[in-house]
């Protein structure tokens, strides 16, 4: 690249296309959107508006159910949960005769309208406005968002590395940047290859960065602690593109989705009745609402942070395996509850304990609630783990309970599946099955299991 291609504005205008809704650009959600990082750690931004639209589509559809969601109308864009929305999107899917409905439904919430004077008016408003659309326009006016388009403000190039450029190449203050880098880490060779050799491209030496600082994330802070404040990038597809390092070097002037903050909310209920996540955005939620969400979708459960303990039931009643996915659960559900959720799940769930006394309790309770769950156990090898740290002692009592109480056939069936690479398990096995057990007196079936258990009867 030319040095005088380099000469830019003060400032850039970028864009960035993403499936949230926000306010300010925040690196701590970086891996959010399209979850790659090909060009290094940072917060990605088009210099052309067509590939940041391109991301925007896209990325709204790998993150179905977190996009942000919004009718236009008139110019002005309204969230979920707000009562235009609504209003919207039965108008466009079902018509006026029920928008209309919706909205006698509101001003009958006397409870809603006593706590906001202003809905009256703003509704009888829409309603007459309603009225006047005819229904062959509704797709021409009101347009269903997803995700949305932001145009930012940024330092100008000569501020960032270029991805594709050799050391000679980069802008003055880039060059003086990285050899301040290089005085104040000697053993960076990488670097002073890059400056002194100039055999290699920039995406090189960052690739080394990565591996001297210990991840991408530490690579770029620090560049930008010498004041880079990011990488410049021409990609195959991406033509002119940027990766930014710090939220401070970036200023929000415009989002192509402008939401009316004014718009007032819908009543907590019917809010819920069209979007069960909703949930996540009311404070305290009460046992009513927090069931009237759970009945829409159970898994809106972690939304809650404190739920109802009747709720918790409900929804462990219906999928046990949904315990690791409640917030403050009592130890009392958790007895109640574990010892029913899948072997996999279980297992999962006391590895995400700290408490080994209640790690040990549980592990019991399951293996009494179902007496086949040791074999999965012991199969899987999760004996070896660490973190639950259930004693050959345990074991053994559960294994001894476990012969007297399942069928033969069946603890045949199990042991067959077990890998018996474990010198303690294998003497544990020897010990409560096959102990003095004459060879001549077992079944064909038993047979088969002793030979593979032991080395009794094992012949060379």
């Amino acid at each position: 690249m030319e040095n005088e291609d380099l000469e830019f504005l003060i400032e850039v205008t970028a864009y960035h296309g993403s499936a949230y809704n926000f306010d300010k650009f925040d690196v701590k959600y970086i891996g959010k959107g399209e979850h790659g990082q090909a060009h290094g750690w940072g917060l990605y931004f088009s210099l052309g508006e067509g590939v940041a639209q391109g991301y925007r589509s896209r990325i709204s559809s790998m993150n179905s159910g977190y996009q942000f969601k919004a009718f236009t109308y008139k110019n002005k864009s309204y969230e979920a949960g707000t009562v235009m929305y609504s209003l919207l999107n039965i108008l466009a899917n079902q018509g006026k005769k029920e928008a209309n409905e919706k909205i006698d439904k509101i001003l009958g919430d006397t409870k809603y309208i006593s706590t906001h004077q202003d809905v009256k008016e703003y509704l009888t408003k829409i309603k007459s406005e309603f009225s006047k659309i005819k229904n062959g326009d509704l797709k021409g006016k009101i347009v269903y968002e997803e995700g949305n388009f932001y145009t930012v403000k940024i330092p100008e190039l000569k501020y960032f590395l270029i991805e594709g450029a050799k050391f000679k190449d980069q802008s003055p203050f880039v060059k003086k940047a990285l050899k301040e880098m290089l005085k104040d880490n000697p053993k960076l060779f990488a670097l002073a290859e890059y400056i002194k050799k100039d055999n290699y491209i920039a995406r090189g030496y960052y690739s080394q960065l990565e591996k001297y600082f210990g991840s991408p994330k530490n690579a770029s802070l620090a560049l930008n602690k010498y004041g880079i404040v990011g990488i410049h990038y021409d990609g195959s597809i991406d033509k002119g593109c940027v990766v930014m390092f710090n939220n401070d070097d970036i200023k929000l002037t415009k989002k192509a989705t402008i939401v009316d903050k004014s718009e007032p909310l819908l009543p907590d209920e019917m809010a819920i009745e069209e979007d069960p996540e909703y949930i996540k955005n009311i404070e305290n939620p009460s046992k009513e609402l927090q069931m009237l969400a759970i009945e829409k979708d159970y898994s809106v459960i972690r939304y809650i942070t404190h739920p109802d303990k009747e709720v918790m039931k409900n929804v462990l009643d219906k999928n046990p395996n949904y315990l690791d996915k409640i917030n403050n659960v009592s130890e009392d559900l958790i007895k109640e509850y574990a010892p029913k959720m899948s072997y996999g799940s279980f297992s999962k769930f006391l590895n995400s304990l700290d408490n080994d006394k209640l790690i040990k309790e549980l592990f019991n309770l399951k293996c009494n609630e179902d007496k086949q769950y040791i074999f999965s156990y012991i199969r899987f090898s999760r004996l070896n783990d660490e973190k639950i740290k259930i004693s050959l002692e345990d074991i053994e009592k559960i294994l001894i309970k476990v012969r007297d109480e399942l069928p033969d056939s069946t603890i045949d069936n199990e042991i067959k599946d077990i890998k018996f690479d474990n010198y303690n398990i294998l003497s544990l096995f020897q010990k409560i099955f096959y102990t003095h057990a004459p060879y001549n007196a077992l079944t064909p079936e038993k047979k088969d299991i002793n030979y593979s258990l032991t080395s009794e009867y094992r012949i060379d």
